[in-house]
């Protein structure tokens, strides 16, 4: 008794008061709707503690659950208690909290905490949620509690690891819907670019993937987050690695619920595979640089700190890619951004290895190739597709290796994005899967299909030389 008496002073409260108040369950408080009907007022409460976040940078807080609330599936038995000041939470602590009840962008939590008291000590046994679930809107069903996803859970996605902390958990590896399924043709060897066919499909994958995935975070509130969480022993984290009974408490924040670790996450890193070996002379690389802009705040890199971690990030991949040519897209539109990478590239090197050619036709980004003058030699003159129909230049340039004369020609591609900014009619969302200015792309495929058979360049009196059309992706194929 003496212990818990200290505990309670510790934490700024008089444990006598605390027990004497009226109690309000946590499950009363979550109700069976997504906001509280307790919410702005001041309610009292008790469970165990499943989960505790505290210091700057973190969620500042800790999870109450109460396992034995009211038995109904409908409303949570956990509940989100935010506060700066507490600081020697422990899992595992039977608390009471008194606080004011409000809906924190979407969350359901209780701060402004006037009481808290360790009243003993208690276990919860996560509640295990097998996927896919029946609605996405039954995760608020279970918003605070401790869960668990029996069996393995494997990472979907991990485009936002580095930036937010968080990874995308599936059963297994996602797809997206037009992966496999063409909206617009019954069969997958139609060509129409027209018609609505198969969107219900394309809409119930989308559907089946949003309820068959979850978000893990990290328990940090920052971005970049030092050190970044579960790097795995190759300095990465693939898509693919695994987790055997994923647990942690469910947080919702940013438009999505989210799992919160509650203890250590025992990541099985997937292993980079070795490149297969398919033969061929030379190397030809695509790499989408992601806004690599020397012009600071605006699409690219906000501080010259950061345009420093692009920059090493992107030559390192370059490196070790070590391709005879590179297409790169998504440069500022000038000629300092591909200047300021094409030098650290061969200063990486040691010696000028690699030399540029670029267009400034367009706006906003460009394409621009990188190629080694030890084994290429251009042999026409720079060919330029840029009209009303593109936004950036389509850059064509004949090769010919010097090991043995064998000529090509290689473009960039480059359409447009699935953003929907500015977009109309045909351009817009068609809820099909294709997003934002679907009817434009088309457009430019089209005019390239055009370009590529006219007589005029870039095929003219080429026509049998090789010709290789970049993606804009990170690719690298061994050829000829």
């Amino acid at each position: 008794m003496l212990h818990m008496t200290l505990r309670a002073l510790a934490l700024s409260c008089s444990l006598s008061t605390l027990v004497a108040s009226a109690q309000t369950p946590i499950c009363a408080i979550q109700g069976a709707g997504a906001t509280s009907p307790y919410v702005g007022q001041s309610v009292t409460t008790t469970g165990i503690v499943t989960a505790a976040f505290q210091g700057t940078g973190t969620l500042q807080g800790f999870y109450l659950e109460d396992p034995n609330c009211d038995g109904l599936i409908t409303t949570s038995n956990g509940i989100f208690v935010y506060s700066t000041s507490i600081t020697n939470v422990g899992v595992g602590d039977r608390m009471q909290v008194t606080g004011t009840v409000v809906e924190y962008q979407g969350l359901t939590e209780i701060n402004n905490i006037s009481g808290v008291a360790v009243l003993g000590t208690g276990t919860v046994t996560p509640t295990d949620i097998t996927l896919p679930i029946a609605s996405v809107s039954d995760w608020e069903r279970y918003e605070g509690m401790l869960l668990r996803f029996p069996g393995t859970m494997t990472v979907a996605d991990n485009e936002d690891w580095i930036q937010y902390g968080q990874l995308l958990m599936a059963p297994a590896r996602l797809w997206q819907p037009t992966n496999n399924t063409d909206p617009n043709d019954v069969i997958a060897s139609g060509n129409s670019s027209t018609g609505n066919t198969n969107v219900g499909a394309i809409n119930a994958a989308a559907a089946l993937n949003a309820r068959n995935s979850i978000l893990l975070d990290d328990g940090r509130t920052n971005s970049y987050p030092t050190p970044i969480p579960w790097m795995g022993p190759q300095g990465t984290l693939r898509c693919g690695s695994t987790v055997n009974n994923l647990t942690g408490v469910l947080h919702y924040s940013y438009n999505a619920y989210r799992i919160q670790p509650a203890g250590t996450i025992p990541l099985v890193h997937a292993v980079r595979p070795e490149p297969p070996d398919v033969g061929g002379n030379i190397v030809i690389a695509s790499y989408n640089v992601h806004n690599y802009w020397s012009s600071l705040g605006g699409f690219g890199a906000a501080n010259a700190g950061e345009w420093d971690r692009q920059r090493t990030k992107l030559v390192a991949a370059l490196v070790l890619m070590d391709a005879d040519a590179f297409v790169l897209c998504e440069l500022q539109n000038n000629d300092i951004a591909w200047v300021d990478l094409i030098d650290a590239l061969n200063a990486a090197y040691g010696s000028t290895v690699y030399l540029g050619i670029e267009d400034n036709a367009g706006f906003g980004t460009k394409s621009a190739i990188f190629y080694k003058q030890g084994s290429l030699a251009p042999v026409t003159p720079l060919y330029s597709l840029y009209n009303s129909t593109f936004e950036r230049a389509h850059i064509t340039q004949g090769f010919e290796l010097t090991s043995n004369g064998a000529r090509f020609l290689l473009s960039s591609l480059h359409f447009h994005s699935k953003l929907c900014d500015n977009a109309t009619g045909d351009n817009l969302d068609q809820d099909d899967g294709q997003g934002c200015y679907n009817a434009r792309r088309r457009d430019q495929a089209n005019a390239l299909v055009t370009y590529g058979q006219a007589s005029d360049p870039p095929r003219g009196s080429m026509h049998n030389w090789s010709w290789v059309i970049s993606i804009p992706t990170t690719r690298r194929i061994r050829w000829m």
